[in-house]
């Protein structure tokens, strides 16, 4: 299963939207004919554009840092104001800032600090405590 949605991340987002715009035209031909092939042929349409959309189910939402500084709550903090990125409960992380100020960090879906950690030493290395 893991190599199937291996995948599908590599479908063109072209495709999905075919797909996904290739659905209704399919629906009024199976609902018109009544018939059990149309029926069948939307039902198996259906399970191919979830197939290509699992990348999309899976995403894990933005990460809280990019090579801008850190994100919180729409502004981003430059990275020469972090003094440095530190744990904040079990999955969370907060950000201290120059001045003094903590930002919360807030980590979703399935990442791992050791994620963040990646990330985060792509741009401030010196900035991980944790």
């Amino acid at each position: 299963m893991d190599s199937l949605l291996r995948a599908t991340e590599r479908v063109p987002n072209w495709i999905r939207a075919a797909t996904v715009l290739i659905l209704p035209a399919l629906a009024y031909w199976a609902a018109v004919q009544k018939a059990p092939v149309p029926s069948a042929i939307f039902v198996a349409w259906s399970a191919v554009t979830l197939l290509v959309h699992a990348p999309v189910f899976a995403f894990d939402g933005p990460l809280p840092v990019s090579e801008l500084g850190v994100h919180h709550s729409g502004e981003i903090h430059a990275w020469d104001m972090v003094a440095g990125i530190e744990p904040l409960g079990e999955k969370d992380l907060q950000a201290v800032l120059a001045d003094g100020r903590t930002v919360k960090l807030r980590v979703r879906g399935r990442r791992t600090r050791e994620d963040l950690r990646q990330a985060i030493a792509a741009y401030a290395p010196t900035a991980i405590r944790f």
